[in-house]
């Protein structure tokens, strides 16, 4: 039996790393099934889980730019 496909959870986190003035908050997006994070774009969790990125907005505007480029 295939798994269901699922659409990713989007959250803002805090992120300590992210700049030298202490932090900012970074979009992060992790698997709906087991919670671990993915890449923006990563087809396949880890668990086995399929990700669908359709109407996740920053893969919409990069795919968005992509066919723009291809007229």
């Amino acid at each position: 039996m295939m798994p269901e496909i699922m659409k990713p959870k989007v959250s803002m986190e805090w992120d300590d790393r992210a700049t030298l003035l202490g932090g900012r908050f970074v979009k992060v997006y992790r698997c709906a099934d087991c919670n671990r994070k993915l890449h923006l774009g990563q087809a396949l969790c880890s668990c086995g889980m399929p990700q669908i990125w359709e109407g996740i907005e920053a893969w919409d505007r990069i795919h968005k730019a992509r066919k723009g480029k291809r007229k």
